[in-house]
Formats: C-alpha cells, structure tokens, sequence
C-alpha cells in the first residue's frame, strides 16, 4: 500500500464518517484496538512510520483532519524531535514494546513462564532487582549501535526484508548460556555478517566501533534506547536456559509480545503520555475516540 493508495482510500469512503487511527504493525493494532471505540474509530495498520506521516499530511492538505497517527519514537526522544504533525503522536518509549515493558505485563507474563526462584538467581548475579533493567542493560550496546547508525548515516540493517526470512541472532553475542555480553567486536561482527549482501557497502568495521565506544558513552534512557523487539529477543533466550519452568522453554520472541500485549490493560496505558496527549486532542477535536 502505498501513500496515495491509502489517502485516497480514506477520502473516498463516504461510508465511514469516524475516525482513522493509523498504526505501525500488527502489534500495534492488536494493542490500540482495545483502547479506541469500535463504533467510532477504524484502526489501520498502514506498515511504516514514513508511510503515515505521508498520509497525515496529504489529508492535512486536503482540509481531511478527522486521522491520527500512532509512531514509535524510536530514537526521536533521544534527539528531541518532535512529531511533524498535530495529529501525529510518539510512544513514550522507543516503541510500542518498550512502553509495554514498563507495566506490570511482563510480571504477569513471568507468573505465566517463570520459576521464582530461578528469577530471584538471575537477578541477583546481575546485581539487580528488576529484570527489565537487567534485560535493557544487556541489549543496551545494540540500541547504541543502532543509534550511532541513524546518526552516521552508515546504512547498516538489522531486521530481515522478508517477513519469513531468518532473524540477525543476538545470541551469538548474548549466549543463552551464560546471558552475558561478549562485547562490541563480536556484536559488530555479527551484525554485519547479517547485514552483508543484503545492502550496497558496509562501514569500515574500525570505524564502527570507535564510534560505538563513545556512543556507549552518553548515559540515556534505555527504555529510549532500546528496541522492544530485541528486549522480547533476549527474555526468549533468558526463559530458554536460565528461568523458565519445565513447559516454558521454547516460548518465542514472536509469543512473548504477544502475551505481553494481551496482559497490557487500560490501567497502564492511561498512565501514559501518549493517552495524555490524545486525550488533549479529544477534546481540541470535540471528539471522543478511546474508551475510557
């Protein structure tokens, strides 16, 4: 779907007289769909964040404001940008899992998966008492190579094109064995062993982690930092060989946001800034569009 394909398609339905919610993905359908009135509002996953800016502001142009739109910030937060448009809205975190990960799912999600005691053990030889911390400071040095990235401009990719096509393996640099780091100079190799051939010309693998040395550097929010995707990635490996129960060894990353999502309820996402600010635009709008 392109741009134009789903500006039209929304200016063209005369059936339809609420308002257009425009997602990301299918997580982020599956999540906001039970936030937003059925009877009042379409929620669309429209598969990219470019995707909807560019229609937002085609409809903005045609005098069409009735739409909104839901982004990850990704690392917008970190470089204080703001949204493009009044009827666009950032997550708070870098995305939609990350923001998940701040609430109480990922402890209902434990009860789910989880021994206690093996929990509490894996807490405390990472010398913490939260396992969110301890899953973000271990992913962290990824969120920074992504980070430094965006800003150099290197073109290095870490998500499949192909929905179906293998995944960049962070446990060759995390092993679920030991669920320890084994540092920069091998997750740069890994990543680009994944990333090569898949685009035109890759850094100078030096340079990169000169880079990244300085980037890790910068202390920063790592719910900001860090991708949820690769959060969901790494408490799969951790559940497979360090805390699950004898049912819950092969729980993908794919079923661990799923469950995530489903355990994730008004209550949390009322505390959100987001809600805040669309809720601000409910009433700018004269129009009621969340449940609660």
């Amino acid at each position: 779907m392109t741009i134009d394909r789903i500006a039209n398609a929304i200016c063209q339905d005369t059936t339809f007289k609420g308002t257009y919610v425009l997602v990301e993905g299918n997580n982020d359908f599956t999540l906001f769909r039970k936030f937003f009135k059925n009877e009042v509002c379409d929620v669309k996953i429209s598969f990219g964040k470019d995707i909807i800016e560019g229609v937002i502001e085609i409809l903005e142009q045609r005098g069409y404001e009735n739409t909104i739109g839901i982004l990850d910030s990704d690392f917008h937060n970190l470089n204080t940008t703001k949204p493009k448009n009044q009827n666009l809205f950032f997550t708070d975190t870098h995305d939609l899992e990350t923001l998940i990960l701040q609430s109480d799912a990922i402890e209902i999600l434990l009860d789910q998966y989880s021994i206690k005691e093996k929990v509490e053990d894996f807490l405390e030889e990472n010398g913490d008492k939260d396992i969110r911390k301890v899953l973000l400071n271990l992913i962290s040095p990824l969120g920074y190579l992504k980070w430094a990235n965006q800003e150099n401009q290197w073109g290095i990719i870490f998500k499949p094109k192909d929905i179906d096509a293998p995944e960049l393996k962070i446990e060759d640099f995390i092993p679920p064995a030991t669920i320890k780091f084994s540092g920069n100079k091998k997750m740069v190799n890994t990543v680009f062993n994944f990333a090569r051939g898949k685009v035109k010309k890759l850094p100078e693998e030096d340079v990169v982690l000169k880079h990244l040395e300085e980037k890790c550097k910068e202390e920063v929010d790592k719910y900001q930092l860090c991708n949820g995707h690769d959060v969901a990635y790494l408490l799969s490996l951790t559940l497979r060989k360090k805390i699950a129960n004898l049912n819950s060894k092969a729980v993908s990353a794919k079923q661990i946001e799923s469950d995530l999502i489903l355990a994730y309820d008004s209550r949390f996402f009322e505390q959100t800034n987001l809600y805040t600010e669309i809720k601000k635009w409910e009433v700018k709008s004269n129009i009621e569009i969340l449940k609660f």
